[in-house]
C-alpha cells in the first residue's frame, strides 16, 4: 500500500470516526505522546485530540496509537510520519508535514512528563527544528528542488523524532528504575531480590 493510501484510507476513517483535524496531525498528537513513555490514558489523549472518545473513535485511535508504536520499536527502523504521498500537490505535502510537527509537539508537551530541564540535550536541539517546521504556511511552488527539499526535511523529521522517542524511554525508564531502587531499599537493599 503506498502512502497516499495509508494517509487517505485514514483521513477516510477519522472522518468518519468524528475527527475535525487532519490525520497527519492526529498522529502527531499520538506519536509525541507516545514518545514520552507516558502510559496510554484515553481520557488524557481526549483532552489533547480535543475529540469525545466514542466508541469509534476510540477503535480508531487505538489503532492508531497501535501502528505507531510498532513503528517506534521497530528494529529496523521503520517508523514513518503518517502524511500525504508524493503524488498530492507539494503544498499539501508541506501544510501536512506542518500540522504533523505541530501535532507531535503537542502531544509531546501534552503528556506532562517531562520539563525541558529533564530533556536529553540531543531532544532539546530537535524541539526547536519541529516547531520551526510546525510554523510553516507557505505556499510551495512545485519543483523538484522543493520536492528534494520536503523530501530531506520529512527524513529528519523522522529520524528526530525516533532519537527523541529512544532517548526519552532511556530518561522514563532511569527515572522508574531510581523509583524502584528507592522503593526497595527499605525491604530488599536496593538491587538484590
Amino acid at each position: 500500500m503506498s502512502q497516499t493510501t495509508d494517509y487517505n484510507i485514514w483521513q477516510q476513517e477519522l472522518g468518519e470516526a468524528g475527527f475535525q483535524s487532519n490525520a497527519s496531525e492526529l498522529h502527531g498528537i499520538v506519536t509525541g505522546y507516545l514518545c514520552t513513555g507516558a502510559g496510554l490514558s484515553l481520557e488524557r489523549l481526549s483532552d489533547l485530540l480535543q475529540q469525545p472518545m466514542t466508541p469509534p473513535a476510540q477503535t480508531s485511535i487505538l489503532r492508531m496509537v497501535r501502528d505507531a508504536q510498532v513503528g517506534l520499536v521497530d528494529e529496523y527502523l521503520g517508523f514513518e510520519p503518517l502524511l500525504p504521498g508524493e503524488d498530492i500537490a507539494l503544498s499539501e505535502r508541506v501544510r501536512g508535514l506542518s500540522a504533523w510537527c505541530g501535532g507531535f509537539l503537542q502531544g509531546f508537551g501534552g503528556a506532562g512528563q517531562f520539563s525541558e530541564a529533564d530533556l536529553p540535550e540531543s531532544v532539546r536541539e530537535v524541539l526547536p527544528d519541529l516547531l520551526q517546521i510546525a510554523s510553516i504556511r507557505d505556499e510551495v511552488p512545485e519543483d523538484d528542488a522543493n520536492d528534494a527539499d520536503l523530501t530531506e526535511i520529512a527524513e529528519y523529521v523522522r529520524v528526530a523524532v525516533m532519537t527523541v522517542f529512544v532517548e526519552c524511554s532511556r530518561r522514563a525508564e532511569g527515572a522508574s528504575d531510581a523509583g524502584r531502587r528507592v522503593d526497595d531499599s527499605d525491604d530488599h537493599g536496593g538491587w538484590i531480590h
